[in-house]
């Protein structure tokens, strides 16, 4: 009887010895590239996720804080710039005292020229001092406001503000108290008046450049703040970002890994089989 030829079994293939990646880690792989967030609820990571919401928390607090600072501030840019176009007309009003002083005494039709043009800048004081405002807020009108800069998130907190005192810088009468101690120029030919007049408009020059040294200081110690409360709302969202943000170098890696993975599983090969955990190493 004629043998047959027999040839050996060719041995079984074995699977790779890594599962399939499942469908579920890859979509959520994709989705932390997507957002670039690694922690979307507490499921993914109760504590990092409750850490960084009251990291952010605090950080919106201090955004309210820094939106009362600046409202503060720019009330006091609108004050100091009143009071620098304030002290540049007196500074105008003194060398009209000063020139009429330097006509001869007979002179009278050119120092009631100048008295006429002393008295048009005496009429711009009050209305100058009164569009001195902002959002209703005027600290050297007559009958000045207050500002008030809560550095709290809550107003109701009263111990964390700053009240600023208005100063009136208004033409001085007697129905309002306070205010510039200046009067009409009359009678400009009499030496007297015109000495009288020129200390009214240095006091009121002073009083002037005292408010505006105030205001000044109250602003610059209101910047420090701001940038004080800036540089803590950005490392407070550092810091919550950290601690839930997706690495994205580290996800595309682990996202490209799996994705060989699956596609060296889906092959028929004893080359791959083989050489498939290797191939993975090398990730």
């Amino acid at each position: 009887m004629a043998n047959s030829s027999v040839f050996p079994a060719s041995p079984p293939r074995s699977p790779l010895p890594s599962p399939l990646p499942a469908p579920d880690l890859l979509a959520a792989l994709q989705h932390r590239l997507a957002t670039g967030s690694a922690v979307d609820s507490a499921v993914d990571d109760a504590m990092s996720f409750y850490k960084a919401r009251s990291l952010m928390g605090f950080a919106g607090e201090l955004s309210v804080i820094k939106g009362n600072i600046l409202e503060g501030l720019q009330v006091l840019r609108t004050t100091t710039d009143a009071l620098e176009a304030l002290a540049e007309t007196l500074k105008q009003m003194k060398a009209l005292v000063l020139a009429a002083r330097s006509l001869p005494a007979a002179d009278k039709v050119g120092r009631e020229r100048l008295a006429h043009q002393f008295n048009a800048a005496l009429q711009q004081i009050d209305p100058l001092t009164e569009d001195a405002s902002y959002n209703g807020i005027n600290l050297i009108k007559a009958r000045a406001d207050t500002l008030t800069i809560h550095f709290a998130a809550h107003p109701g907190n009263a111990t964390r503000k700053l009240a600023i005192p208005g100063e009136p810088r208004h033409v001085a009468r007697p129905d309002i108290p306070g205010g510039l101690a200046l009067s009409v120029a009359e009678d400009w030919a009499r030496a007297d008046r015109l000495e009288a007049a020129v200390r009214a408009v240095e006091a009121a020059l002073c009083a002037v450049q005292d408010s505006l040294q105030v205001f000044v200081g109250h602003a610059s110690l209101l910047e420090i703040r701001r940038d004080f409360t800036e540089t803590l709302i950005s490392t407070l969202e550092t810091c919550a970002a950290d601690l839930v943000h997706a690495d994205v170098t580290k996800e595309s890696a682990y996202s490209l890994a799996l994705l060989i993975q699956r596609q060296l599983g889906a092959l028929d090969s004893p080359i791959v089989q083989s050489s498939g955990p290797a191939i993975l190493r090398l990730l």
